[in-house]
């Protein structure tokens, strides 16, 4: 088991510069583009500085005009420095038959200028999808892998008995998974004991050292078992900074990886983020025609068509980013074979480009129990054929 990118150990947050952001989103523009253009044979760009009656391609990032939510009448295209000079034009859709759209996006689009104040848009790419990584899984064919994902809060909102997790502990003991994937937060700062610090003279990483002892105490009675934690920025007891560093865990059988992470497990790819991209991506996105075709698959593919654990800019309100480890940690540059996105919206299994995108949503709702994932993985001789293909998942009520 290994980790693709290697999170650093010197990583200092709150020392990002403006201008640093400003090279990162431009820079994120120009590796887009490019993949936008190679992938689908596109023209080379223009800038969009004079008036020009006359169609021609460009490249963009989308931009609201105010801080309100993003509608058909508040578009901007923010061009490159090199190109447009960083320049943002107002965007009218209006000639585009079908688009979905969300502040951060990079577009390739043919335009037209005509005042040179206000671009019109008659045709939109966005879809710079990587390749699906080779299915060449160390499994045999009459091998199987089995898997349970769980995402937190791992408590119920009304006390801290963590009475859902013990359950999920229960489970794993009956079952026996090769793979344990739990998802943060562990100590949940939405949670109403931990927001008021109402939490019996426990500090909040004595919580967590709680946890930790129950997964020591259920590994001794289990053979083959591995979990892997991954943090959150709800964890109000760790780093409130996304990309998160993984925990500090001195355990043989439990890994924690940061937030995003892409894991190699026995040659199967599992790429994997606790933060709630979907969610953030789901507010902001408009789409035309309205409420055409499947909005869950839709949010999920943005991930993968803009290469990136999280797209969105400017971030979610709740988000503290460092764009520039995410520049670094947060790109999918190879589709994973399984692509993990707890949310609170509902759970799904998604077959994306031949991988598999799931949302195990939260293992407690609310004062009740909520829902976990389980996955059994086929191994196959074949490196063409389709992962999700050799993938069965089930949702399990806790």
């Amino acid at each position: 088991m290994d980790s693709k990118k290697q999170f650093p150990k010197d990583y200092r947050f709150m020392f990002e510069r403006l201008r640093e952001k400003a090279g990162f989103i431009d820079e994120t523009i120009c590796r887009v583009g490019e993949v936008l253009i190679d992938k689908h044979s596109l023209e080379e760009p223009s800038g969009f500085g004079p008036a020009m009656n006359e169609a021609f391609p460009t490249i963009g990032r989308v931009c609201c005009d105010s801080e309100g939510r993003l509608n058909a009448n508040s578009l901007l295209l923010q061009g490159t420095q090199d190109l447009s000079r960083g320049r943002s034009l107002p965007l009218d859709v209006s000639q585009v038959k079908e688009y979905s759209l969300f502040p951060g996006q990079v577009i390739h689009s043919s335009i037209t200028n005509p005042s040179g104040t206000k671009l019109v848009s008659h045709s939109i790419t966005s879809d710079a999808s990587p390749k699906l990584a080779p299915f060449s899984t160390r499994l045999r064919n009459d091998d199987t892998m089995h898997l349970v994902v769980a995402s937190g809060p791992y408590t119920t909102s009304d006390n801290l008995a963590y009475e859902p997790f013990k359950d999920l502990l229960d489970y794993i003991g009956k079952t026996r998974p090769h793979l344990v994937i739990l998802c943060g937060p562990f100590v949940d700062s939405k949670q109403s004991q931990i927001d008021e610090c109402n939490t019996n003279g426990e500090s909040f990483d004595d919580i967590f050292n709680r946890l930790l002892k129950m997964l020591n105490d259920l590994l001794q009675d289990l053979t083959g078992t591995q979990i892997i934690l991954q943090p959150s920025t709800r964890d109000v007891h760790h780093r409130f900074i996304y990309p998160t560093p993984e925990f500090k865990i001195d355990s043989p059988r439990i890994m924690s990886v940061p937030d995003p992470a892409i894991l190699n497990i026995d040659g199967i790819l599992i790429g994997m983020t606790s933060t709630d991209v979907l969610f953030h991506l789901g507010k902001e996105e408009i789409c035309f025609p309205p409420r055409s075709g499947d909005r869950i698959r839709r949010l999920a593919t943005h991930l993968l068509q803009q290469q990136s654990f999280y797209p969105l800019y400017p971030p979610s309100e709740e988000m503290n980013i460092d764009f520039e480890q995410l520049e670094s940690l947060g790109q999918l540059d190879v589709q994973p074979h399984i692509l993990i996105t707890p949310s609170d919206l509902m759970h799904f299994f998604k077959d994306i480009n031949g991988g598999l995108v799931l949302n195990p949503s939260r293992l407690s709702k609310g004062a009740n129990g909520g829902v976990f994932a389980r996955l059994a993985v086929q191994g196959s001789s074949k490196n063409e054929i389709k992962p999700s293909k050799q993938i069965v998942g089930e949702i399990v009520r806790i």
